[in-house]
């Protein structure tokens, strides 16, 4: 691997071209280091370097983590894919689904299937979220601040819970706040906040010191700042959300996109999952239970190839299917992207990026802070720069 090109085609696609301002990216070979770079500046106005320390919000990349720690529920026998989420929500017993017959239209009909915990896994609830802008939920959603940061998770399945769904659980796939909900079931069936359970369960045994969900005022210092774009297309920075004290510690523990982390500690996870949920003398879960994280559980459903995710823009995952929390690259052919058939991710609406590939045994971590993420085609270019680069 040509890891000086790696090096120059990054610094030449996205700093010469002052599309970003600041990124740290990590390459691991069989669960070791391979390469690790930084970019640009962690805040430019103040002139601060990026550091190999600096912390990140990385927003949806928390679903992974999520999503496998209810695995290892799921493995423990506490809980089964199969089961109805009413019976830890008994208000979720009797969802109404959207009957969309003219734009903005409300009217709704009694669900025919009740949501199954496999349905929050794999994003087919029939929940949505605010930032989509497709439908008259969408816009409800919006109206009503149904979001990450609400004013407590309890609050926020209670209104779930009154809210129609966006289709008939399990025959679509649409990304959601299901991780949302899954975190509020874990914490219902261990008795303990989720970032206590993550903390217990993930965070001390992968030694990941740096992730949680709120951030020590002894370690503002260390976090990226957000960038916008302006008129001209230019990174700038986003004043709004980085004087909003509720991004770096939200009222409640948002299990679809709450956590702050480095890379070198997310790649910890990473190589985690490589290794089937066995790392550093550790046994998370057991090989059956990872196969089923690891294969795909949307390949039934209509494909959701290019998904129109409204403010965050289009995201292309033709080629990709869903699993239990991760996305699978299946066709690698279709998708028009460099890489391998197995392939695990997931991105962070700041533009942080990870993915697994099993067949090369490598795990890569790119994190900057620019939103939306689909700007510049980020995901997809990252990635055949770093498979180009294989010699």
């Amino acid at each position: 691997m040509n890891l000086s090109s790696i090096d120059q085609k990054i610094q030449k696609e996205f700093f010469d071209s002052k599309k970003l301002v600041g990124a740290n990216f990590a390459l691991h070979i069989d669960g070791s280091e391979f390469h690790f770079s930084k970019f640009g500046f962690q805040n430019r106005e103040k002139e601060i370097l990026m550091d190999r320390s600096t912390l990140f919000q990385i927003h949806s990349m928390t679903k992974p983590i999520v999503s496998f720690g209810f695995m290892i529920l799921v493995d423990r026998g506490l809980i089964s894919l199969e089961d109805k989420i009413s019976e830890f929500i008994p208000k979720m017993a009797n969802m109404n689904v959207l009957q969309e017959i003219f734009p903005g239209d409300l009217n709704t009909i009694p669900a025919i299937n009740e949501i199954t915990i496999l349905d929050l896994l794999r994003h087919t609830s029939g929940f949505t979220y605010s930032f989509m802008e497709n439908n008259s939920i969408d816009q409800f959603y919006r109206d009503n601040t149904i979001g990450s940061f609400h004013k407590s998770l309890e609050s926020l399945i209670n209104i779930l819970s009154e809210t129609p769904l966006l289709f008939e659980p399990g025959t679509k796939w649409n990304y959601s706040v299901s991780t949302d909900v899954l975190g509020f079931i874990i914490q219902k069936i261990t008795n303990k906040t989720l970032g206590e359970f993550l903390d217990e369960e993930i965070f001390q045994k992968l030694d990941m010191t740096d992730t949680s969900f709120h951030l020590d005022k002894s370690n503002y210092s260390r976090i990226a700042s957000m960038y916008d774009f302006n008129a001209k297309g230019e990174p700038i920075l986003d004043q709004k959300y980085n004087s909003d004290p509720l991004q770096l510690n939200p009222n409640f523990n948002s299990g679809g996109g709450g956590l702050i982390s480095s890379v070198d500690d997310y790649l910890k996870f990473a190589n985690m999952i490589l290794y089937r949920g066995n790392y550093r003398n550790h046994h998370f879960i057991s090989d059956n239970t990872f196969s089923l994280i690891s294969q795909s559980h949307t390949s039934h459903l209509p494909k959701f190839e290019k998904t129109d995710m409204g403010s965050l823009g289009i995201i292309n995952l033709t080629g990709y299917e869903f699993g239990l929390g991760f996305s699978i690259l299946t066709d690698p052919e279709k998708s028009q992207n460099l890489g391998s058939k197995g392939e695990l991710a997931w991105v962070g609406k700041g533009s942080t990026f990870f993915w697994v590939d099993p067949s090369k045994n490598m795990t890569v971590a790119f994190f900057s802070q620019l939103t939306p993420f689909t700007s510049y085609d980020l995901w997809h270019k990252l990635r055949n720069i770093v498979y180009s680069s294989f010699e």
